[in-house]
């Protein structure tokens, strides 16, 4: 049996490939779930992968820009409104509370995972590249922020798009949260434990993309 250091690394092409090949065979899933039942319920997970993954598309143009701050702030702004669109899949288990199956179970994992993936990884260049981001408390913040963004789509229904037509309703919408945290207490545990869950992810996802990944 090979150690895991006799295992050939994946080279950044090879990544991106192999999470094309996945994102393909979770089509295939739900096709096969379309024909089996009959019914669309979950195609919108296509939907939320594809905003799970324009993180990474922001990352890859970031990495190749000139130095021109104005534009990568730009840029690092965009990325910081879309990410919580990696980890928002998560929340979609929700949608099992009507109709619970093996099938839907291992679809919605499947998407949730690969959106988890596509978030992270975006994550992991930019912090490579960005001296921000590789403060000691950069992170939990971050996830903290993103925390509070699955909190406004998944309950309030905003969208990352939404802050161009109404930032100042979606800011009153978070100053309530903290304003009156009494009566929003359970909006703050489950921002709290999300930003736990995605900390812990995080660490774990990074154990395991440096023993596959070769920078």
């Amino acid at each position: 049996m090979k150690s895991v250091t006799n295992i050939k690394r994946l080279s950044r092409r090879e990544v991106i490939f192999l999470l094309g090949g996945l994102t393909a065979l979770a089509f295939l899933m739900l096709i096969f779930r379309i024909r089996l039942e009959g019914n669309f319920r979950y195609t919108f997970l296509v939907w939320n992968l594809f905003l799970a993954y324009v993180p990474i598309g922001f990352t890859l143009i970031y990495e190749h820009m000139r130095k021109n701050r104005l534009s990568k702030s730009v840029l690092l702004a965009s990325w910081l409104l879309f990410f919580p669109n990696a980890p928002y899949i998560l929340t979609d288990y929700i949608h099992l509370r009507h109709y619970f199956t093996v099938l839907d179970f291992a679809i919605i994992s499947t998407y949730a995972i690969l959106g988890l993936a596509a978030g992270f990884y975006s994550l992991r260049i930019l912090c490579r590249d960005t001296q921000l981001l590789r403060r000691r408390w950069s992170i939990p913040l971050l996830f903290f922020l993103t925390s509070i963004g699955v909190y406004l789509g998944r309950f309030i229904r905003w969208n990352s798009w939404d802050i161009a037509d109404h930032p100042l309703q979606i800011l009153k919408d978070v100053f309530d949260l903290f304003a009156h945290p009494v009566q929003h207490s359970w909006s703050l545990v489950f921002i709290g434990l999300f930003s736990l869950v995605l900390v812990v992810s995080y660490k774990m996802f990074n154990v395991l993309v440096n023993q596959i990944h070769e920078e």
